[in-house]
């Protein structure tokens, strides 16, 4: 199973990729456009995003991997509480998780999600 980490600060990037790369193959970028490349090149399971990021934001890539690839589950780090109902309208955010980051909560958002992914393919199928 795969992630794919978008984080524009490098030590939270790091760190993400080092925690999840245990259990996980990870890959980490720095913006929307880079994940949206990315994803048109390689399969993930599990979209761990910010909301700010530089370029075009957190929310607006959400809306286009929904769009491009309706498979892959989102998690969405925020440094500040998300109204789901505003930003995000009908679109399925698996997850909100709070900055700073618990790691712990981190792992089990994405342990969570995976399974969730996994169900709802076998349910597909």
């Amino acid at each position: 199973m795969s992630v794919l980490i978008v984080e524009d600060e490098a030590p939270v990037r790091e760190l993400l990729r080092e925690v999840l790369s245990s259990h996980y193959t990870c890959a980490d970028v720095e913006t929307a456009e880079a994940a949206l490349a990315l994803l048109s090149e390689r399969k993930f399971d599990v979209l761990l995003t910010d909301v700010s990021l530089p370029g075009m934001s957190g929310v607006q890539l959400v809306r286009r991997v929904y769009a491009l690839y309706p498979d892959v589950c989102v998690i969405v780090m925020s440094g500040a509480p998300v109204e789901a109902s505003h930003r995000w309208g009908t679109f399925d955010v698996y997850a909100y998780l709070l900055k700073p980051l618990d790691l712990s909560e981190v792992e089990r958002c994405v342990a969570e999600a995976i399974e969730h992914c996994r169900n709802r393919r076998a349910g597909s199928g």
